[in-house]
């Protein structure tokens, strides 16, 4: 047993050695400052966020690495949902400038004769046991044929045919509110958590266009990969070119 909490906490240590170069090399700090992820005092934003990463790259939850003795960041869990929980930072900004900067570090290290291309990705995020999961809603699962509570996951990623790097991501709920089984906030639309509760409402299929809308002011948009089985291409294709987004 102690052997295997060893070698769990070198793994965990060379992850963090390894967030901390990616932090300098792609300016963490100044990215997170611009999307409103900071802090007036106590442990800086930065520290927490390559903590999250750690947590993240490791495969072992904020819990059991207390429990086990591997944490070491020096915070507490509070400090750590704080975090998480503050709806000033906007998450959508932040993911897709990191994508950004990583994309144009990763290009030139790749073929020119490699297509890239943007993947839309929609999967089923499915919470059969919540009942008071904000907007929980019964959603249909194309690959079972039958409905679950839950949400449906939208990832928009970036891919050279080797590497993915998500770009942009969403959870959607349904429009209908006959199907929505969990509690409805009202929002006023004037803050980036109203305006996530609006687009959780949106079809799937305008949010997507919004998201290639969004990437195309940070990279250049080549061609699009469509793994959206219950979604229309051709209405895809519509909102694009109703957005200029080339195809």
């Amino acid at each position: 047993m102690n052997q295997i909490l060893a070698q769990n906490n070198g793994s965990e240590q060379q992850i963090a050695s390894m967030a901390h170069r990616c932090a300098r090399k792609f300016r963490l700090g100044s990215l997170l400052r611009s999307c409103n992820a900071s802090k007036q005092k106590g442990i800086s934003a930065v520290r927490v966020f390559l903590a999250l990463l750690t947590i993240a790259f490791s495969g072992c939850s904020m819990y059991m690495s207390q429990r086990v003795g591997t944490w070491t960041e020096g915070m507490s869990k509070n400090t750590v949902y704080r975090f998480l929980n503050n709806q000033r930072i906007n998450w959508e900004r932040l993911m897709t400038e990191l994508a950004a900067r990583a994309v144009s570090f990763l290009e030139p290290l790749t073929s020119e004769e490699r297509i890239n291309t943007y993947i839309v990705d929609d999967t089923m995020y499915p919470r059969d046991r919540s009942d008071q999961s904000e907007l929980l809603s019964r959603v249909y699962d194309h690959n079972p044929g039958k409905y679950h509570k839950g949400y449906r996951g939208l990832t928009l990623g970036w891919s050279d045919g080797s590497t993915f790097i998500p770009v942009n991501a969403a959870l959607l709920a349904s429009g209908d509110d006959s199907k929505v089984v969990g509690p409805i906030s009202e929002c006023d639309g004037r803050t980036l958590a109203s305006r996530r509760r609006k687009r959780a409402r949106t079809k799937g299929t305008q949010v997507m266009a919004d998201m290639l809308h969004e990437a195309k002011k940070q990279t250049c948009l080549l061609s699009i990969s469509c793994l959206t089985p219950g979604s229309s291409p051709v209405l895809l294709l519509q909102l694009c070119g109703n957005r200029r987004v080339s195809t």
